[in-house]
């Protein structure tokens, strides 16, 4: 399924960037209703 794309490093880059967003922003969400579910016990 992997594809070598020919890419401007720019938007590898970009799309790095928006990869690690992107994940930091579900690891957030995900403790945060982990301590939501731990407070409604």
């Amino acid at each position: 399924m992997l594809q070598v794309v020919r890419t401007p490093v720019g938007l590898r880059q970009g799309i790095d960037k928006a990869v690690k967003v992107a994940v930091e922003a579900l690891h957030e969400n995900s403790q945060k209703l982990k301590i939501k579910m731990k407070l409604r016990k």
